[in-house]
């Protein structure tokens, strides 16, 4: 798999959703024996047919598929994406809510006691609403 440090992804929404569902289509990808069929077919959710002409920047898919791709939009996130200065914000603000999902992730596996995330989650949902201002509220 080729990783190119200098995406050359416009940002537009075309841009990146091709960009993206070119690099989850990947032939190098390896996922684990149990859920490689799904895993390998996640690319989908950024195909053009899927695309909703009420709201064009908007993925459709399901929550399964969601969260199967949640790792690998992070991985793209840091990797792939371009490192302008102008998108920091809006990755500062993607990271905090990868975290919250984490946290609610370990919470339904059993490696965090619920009692124990309430706080957890009450700030970092805060620090996260605060990124997300700051990454699109002015733009």
């Amino acid at each position: 798999m080729q990783v190119n440090k200098r995406s050359s992804c416009a940002w537009s929404p075309e841009a990146c959703r091709e960009q993206i569902r070119t690099f989850l289509a990947d032939d190098a990808w390896i996922f684990p024996r149990f859920g490689r069929v799904k895993a390998s077919t996640l690319h989908r959710v950024f195909d053009p047919r899927r695309i909703m002409a009420d709201n064009p920047t908007a993925l459709k898919g399901s929550c399964s598929e969601f969260l199967g791709l949640f790792g690998l939009l992070r991985h793209w996130i840091e990797v792939e994406a371009p490192g302008d200065e102008e998108l920091l914000p809006s990755k500062r603000s993607f990271a905090k809510l990868c975290s919250i999902i984490d946290l609610l992730l370990h919470v339904k596996r059993g490696v965090v006691r619920s009692a124990d995330a309430v706080e957890l989650l009450a700030a970092d949902s805060s620090e996260f609403l605060r990124l997300h201002k700051d990454a699109w509220v002015y733009r």
